[in-house]
């Protein structure tokens, strides 16, 4: 579309990241498996600079956590541990 704003690339990067990873998820992959992968893919397919790689990583951790969409069919223990609110019951 002309006269279109460009994303910048931590905005590129993430879409592209959580583009693919619904893709994963959508072919049954947990997102144990997926997570680490897709983010070192899009690393190579989006170049961004070391400080923008962690605030990026930092955030698309957080951004996966509070995304209940992404944990409909597994465990909840990514990024999580056993414990914690997701499971009471648990000393």
């Amino acid at each position: 579309m002309p006269g279109a704003l460009k994303p910048d690339s931590k905005q590129q990067f993430r879409l592209h990241f959580q583009r693919s990873l619904h893709a994963c998820l959508r072919r049954r992959f947990t997102l144990e498996e997926a997570f680490g992968l897709i983010f070192a893919e899009t690393l190579q397919e989006v170049p961004v600079t070391p400080a923008e790689e962690t605030e990026l990583f930092e955030e698309l951790v957080a951004w996966a956590r509070g995304n209940p969409q992404l944990f409909a069919n597994y465990s909840g223990e990514l990024f999580t541990g056993a414990r914690g609110p997701l499971y009471p019951d648990v000393a």
